[in-house]
């Protein structure tokens, strides 16, 4: 499925609904150590391949 545009673009879709809900995960919860390990790892994956665009 993720080798076709559309599953990719799918799988894109995803990733960003996932990163949406950790972040406010992590703000709701008040760990502000988990954010910042969420931030950092999304700059590591942009410079791999551009997620959140």
């Amino acid at each position: 499925m993720m080798m076709t545009n559309a599953g990719k673009r799918e799988a894109l879709k995803r990733v960003k609904i996932m990163i949406d809900f950790l972040e406010n995960l992590f703000y709701e919860e008040n760990v502000p150590e988990w954010s910042e390990y969420l931030t950092n790892y999304i700059k590591q994956m942009e410079l791999l391949s551009p997620i959140r665009k």
